[in-house]
């Protein structure tokens, strides 16, 4: 299996799976729990504003950086973008004992390095397949996005069983901090595809 396929499959799952945690699970828990006690409140549509925005301004770059540059290459950009952001919220929600505002910058910085990655990777992706097992590969590439993201609503689904509807901020901390490494796991090993292990035209 070509080495661009193996890493983005693996790196699709890897971001899918942490995200479907942090994000599509744990977010809107941990805003409440944390600005609460906090005694301030900031909500969550706040939160899906910024990751939007972020999202389809850098989808847009992408579309012109890929034509113009090396894919890997925007790929690396996107997934150094993602480790910072990622880095920054695990520090706002352990080190810095749940500062919003720094929070805030990391979800902004992962959103725009969604668009970066997302688009790109996708590209080289379907470079980096013969058009005998292009359709093979992106079924299976939909199963495995599919299967992570799936991962979340579990999470959830334990969460209730431990807790009920009173959720711990303590406890949210923790299970977003694992998603949020899981999906730095994902962002770093998106430095490993290359242009130059795409599949040539003549084949």
């Amino acid at each position: 299996v070509n080495t661009n396929v193996k890493f983005i499959l693996l790196n699709s799952a890897l971001n899918c799976l942490g995200s479907s945690v942090w994000n599509r699970t744990m977010l809107s828990a941990y805003l409440y729990t944390s600005t609460m006690s906090a005694g301030i409140f900031v909500t969550v549509g706040t939160f899906s504003s910024i990751l939007s925005a972020g999202e389809l301004s850098s989808a847009v770059i992408a579309g012109y950086l890929t034509d113009k540059y090396r894919r890997d290459v925007v790929i690396r950009m996107g997934s150094m973008i993602h480790i910072v952001g990622n880095v920054s919220m695990i520090v706002a929600v352990i080190l810095m004992h749940n500062n919003i505002k720094l929070f805030m910058v990391g979800v902004a910085l992962y959103s725009i390095s969604f668009g970066l990655r997302v688009t790109s990777s996708w590209a080289l992706f379907a470079d980096s397949l013969t058009s005998r097992t292009r359709n093979y590969y992106f079924s299976m590439r939909a199963m495995v996005l599919k299967f992570s993201l799936s991962i979340g609503p579990i999470v959830t689904l334990v969460m209730f069983c431990l807790f009920g509807d009173y959720w711990t901020l303590s406890a949210c901390q923790v299970v977003i901090t694992i998603g949020l490494i899981i999906d730095l796991v994902g962002a770093i090993l998106a430095f490993v595809p290359s242009d130059d292990f795409a599949v040539s035209d003549d084949n």
